[in-house]
């Protein structure tokens, strides 16, 4: 278990060859006031490679990718001086913020362990691409994907353009992004292939666990094509992710995003 601490996201627990990683209920406050707080994801798969786990489950409630949770995180934006004043964006910060994801993202495709997200609740589309990244998506019935995009007003992060087109195919991706308002449910995104499984809501991880189990329990070899199969479109990851730090830059800058309720900012 990671010690308790006021940076902490997520707890840990590990279960033979399974790491489990439970983010925590204050994980929302801390993504809203520092970028950064998503380095100790980055620590962990640093870790992997001296101590290494076969199969992690990142178990990821709404309160993390939710709409309460983006709001923060652009209410707490790393900005010189009050947001919409003549201060520009905070280089230091923001690009120490961009960094820790971008490693996550690229540790989750290059780890040989098998990557389960785990998710459940409302959960916002400018937030999904992290568990896109991932090897597996496992959902609980109440998942709702909220589309939003065009609500916010920043370029998305995550990878999220990069993962949609290779997961549901480029028209599929272009009406997500485009779309204002409307949703989509459980059923809908396993249909749709933004996720693989949909279980009820009290099954969640014990369903995680039992894929990653079963990832595990596989020979080495066998274990390799799984996972190269999962991550088979990653190779202009890393242009596409430099691509997408500049083009969020320049959005954010441009103080004409909005926290989904307010109205556009100026």
């Amino acid at each position: 278990m990671i010690p308790d601490g006021q940076s902490n996201l997520f707890s840990r627990v590990d279960k033979e060859d399974i790491a489990i990683l439970s983010f925590c209920d204050r994980a929302r406050d801390l993504l809203g006031t520092n970028l950064a707080a998503i380095d100790q994801l980055w620590r962990f798969f640093g870790e992997q490679e001296r101590h290494p786990s076969k199969a992690i489950v990142l178990h990821m409630p709404a309160s993390v990718l939710g709409p309460v949770s983006i709001d923060k995180m652009l209410s707490g934006l790393p900005f010189d001086g009050q947001v919409g004043g003549p201060a520009g964006l905070n280089e230091t910060d923001f690009a120490r913020g961009m960094n820790a994801m971008q490693h996550f993202i690229k540790a989750v495709r290059r780890t040989e362990a098998f990557v389960v997200a785990a998710l459940e609740g409302c959960m916002v589309l400018p937030l999904f691409g992290p568990p896109l990244a991932c090897d597996f998506r496992i959902v609980s019935a109440d998942f709702i994907l909220v589309n939003r995009m065009a609500d916010y007003g920043i370029a998305p992060l995550g990878g999220l353009p990069w993962f949609l087109v290779r997961n549901v195919g480029r028209k599929l991706a272009c009406d997500l992004v485009r779309r204002a308002t409307g949703g989509v449910d459980a059923k809908e995104a396993m249909k749709l292939g933004l996720v693989d499984e949909v279980v009820p809501q009290n099954e969640l991880l014990a369903a995680a666990m039992a894929l990653a189990q079963d990832f595990v329990r596989r020979p080495y070899g066998n274990r390799l094509a799984l996972k190269q199969a999962a991550i088979a479109a990653a190779d202009s990851l890393e242009a596409y992710l430099y691509r997408e730090e500049m083009l969020l830059k320049k959005s954010l800058a441009k103080r004409t995003f909005s926290n989904g309720n307010a109205g556009a900012r100026t």
